[in-house]
C-alpha cells in the first residue's frame, strides 16, 4: 500500500507541472495573433511574448559603440540594446516611453514616444546617422500609436532646433 501512495504522489509531482507547462506554451502561441487587441488573450500575449521590438540602423557609426536604455518615467532606466542586438525587453507602460541612446564617446541622444495604452505593442526602428557636422537620430514606431520623426544634434550632442 505504501508504494502505491508514493507512486501517486510522484505522478502528481510530474503530471501537474507538465500540464501547466504545456498550457503556458500553448497560450503563448495561441495569444500571438491577439497583439494590440483589447482582450484577455491580447494581454496574455504581451506578458508571454516579446511584442515590443527594437532595431537599430547605423550609418557612419559602429553599432557595437551604441547602447540604448528605456524607461517610462515610472521606473528606472534599463538597458535594452547593446553589442549590436536587443538584449532587454521594452516594458508595457502607458504614457511617455523614453529611449536614451549612448555612444562610447560619451554622447547621449534622447527620443520619446507616447503610448495611450500600456497593452499596446510597437516595433521601434531607430536610425543613427553621423554626418560631417551633425548627427541625425530617427525614430519610427509602428503600432497603434505610430510615430515617425527625426532629431538633429551637433557633434557635441546638443539638439539643433529647427528654424522657422
Amino acid at each position: 500500500m505504501r508504494i502505491n501512495t508514493k507512486s501517486k504522489v510522484w505522478k502528481k509531482l510530474i503530471v501537474i507541472p507538465a500540464i501547466i507547462l504545456v498550457g503556458v506554451i500553448t497560450l503563448k502561441y495561441i495569444s500571438k495573433p491577439y497583439v494590440n487587441s483589447d482582450t484577455l488573450l491580447g494581454r496574455v500575449s504581451n506578458i508571454l511574448n516579446t511584442n515590443n521590438l527594437l532595431s537599430l540602423n547605423c550609418d557612419g557609426l559602429d553599432m557595437n559603440e551604441v547602447k540604448i536604455f528605456w524607461n517610462s518615467g515610472n521606473n528606472n532606466s534599463k538597458i535594452i540594446f547593446s553589442d549590436s542586438k536587443q538584449i532587454g525587453r521594452i516594458g508595457h507602460e502607458y504614457g511617455h516611453n523614453n529611449f536614451e541612446i549612448l555612444l562610447n564617446n560619451g554622447l547621449k541622444f534622447n527620443l520619446g514616444h507616447f503610448k495611450t495604452n500600456n497593452w499596446h505593442a510597437h516595433k521601434y526602428k531607430i536610425g543613427l546617422i553621423k554626418e560631417p557636422q551633425k548627427y541625425k537620430v530617427k525614430l519610427e514606431a509602428t503600432g497603434p500609436n505610430s510615430v515617425n520623426f527625426e532629431k538633429h544634434f551637433d557633434l557635441n550632442g546638443t539638439q539643433i532646433k529647427k528654424e522657422n
